[in-house]
């Protein structure tokens, strides 16, 4: 007989951060006014951040899933990297 397997959720950050030398102009045009603005800034990047709930019976196996969708659907590899957090398990 097959134990039913009790999946949990694991939640997930997925940080996209422009590679170095790649141009943000959100960052740059938000920097240009801050600095108008007087405010002391040195650098202002936007980056973006993707939170994903994954359904699974294992933390391994969840890993591999986000692991897999940040590789293969979220990035642009040749403008970005990324990094993964888990963030939280129910």
């Amino acid at each position: 007989m097959k134990k039913d397997t009790v999946n949990k959720k694991f939640v997930f950050e997925i940080k996209l951060k422009l590679k170095e030398g790649i141009l943000d102009p959100q960052g740059n045009v938000t920097y240009d006014i801050l600095k108008k603005l007087n405010y002391p800034v040195e650098q202002v990047n936007f980056d973006k951040s993707i939170r994903l709930t994954i359904n699974e019976s294992n933390l391994q196996r969840a890993n591999e899933i986000a692991e897999e969708i940040a590789s293969n659907v979220l990035v642009n590899p040749v403008l970005e990297y990324y990094q993964i957090f888990q963030i939280q398990e129910e």
